[in-house]
């Protein structure tokens, strides 16, 4: 009874050294981008022959981080094909703010991907250079309601545009770096709840 496929554009080694630094990160040159369009609405459409709606999900190490470039892979997409899932961790860690997209493309968010990014760590991974996987290991992101993304604000915009939609909680982490994985779903669990974005359970 799935709805949605997450569709990804994959990570590379070029992009994944310029994690989170639009400045730095080189570009697809424009018959590359034609064919990543056209991969997409492939994609989506084998989807939909399975009842399946696509949502695109922007990702932080991949051609298709940053704003300009979900700006433009919306723009070059079919609305009725390609959908919007909105990582909250992947945006805050790409420099691209949450909220702010969520208001551009409520209408075509269909999927949210619920993360937290710490903006110690951020900070330390831009000035300092570092890649996706090593900024990872250092824990940039970490439980719901410790970092920089304001679930409270995405909350009234969720409200406000009447979304009753799904969202996946997630935290990349490095599984040498002694992270407790249920202790942090916890701790997500029980600041979605604090903030409204998760009902009460037992």
């Amino acid at each position: 009874n799935a709805k949605y496929l997450v569709v990804i554009d994959a990570m590379t080694p070029r992009r994944m050294a310029t994690a989170g630094r639009s400045p730095a990160a080189a570009r697809l040159d424009d018959r590359r981008w034609k064919t990543l369009v056209e991969t997409v609405h492939e994609v989506a459409g084998i989807a939909g022959e399975y009842g399946l709606s696509a949502v695109f999900h922007p990702h932080v190490g991949t051609y298709v981080e940053f704003d300009d470039e979900i700006d433009r892979l919306l723009g070059d997409t079919d609305s009725q094909l390609v959908q919007l899932c909105i990582d909250t961790g992947h945006s805050a860690y790409a420099g691209v703010d949450p909220v702010a997209l969520y208001r551009r493309y409520e209408g075509r968010t269909r999927y949210f991907h619920f993360k937290d990014v710490d903006e110690r760590v951020l900070e330390h991974a831009t000035r300092d250079r570092l890649g996706f996987e090593a900024a990872v290991a250092e824990g940039i992101f970490c439980p719901l309601g410790r970092g920089c993304v304001d679930f409270p604000a995405l909350r009234s915009e969720i409200e406000r545009a009447g979304f009753r939609g799904w969202a996946t909680v997630e935290q990349d982490i490095d599984p040498a770096g002694g992270v407790d994985p249920l202790a942090a779903a916890r701790t997500s669990l029980a600041y979605l709840r604090q903030v409204g974005l998760a009902e009460e359970g037992p």
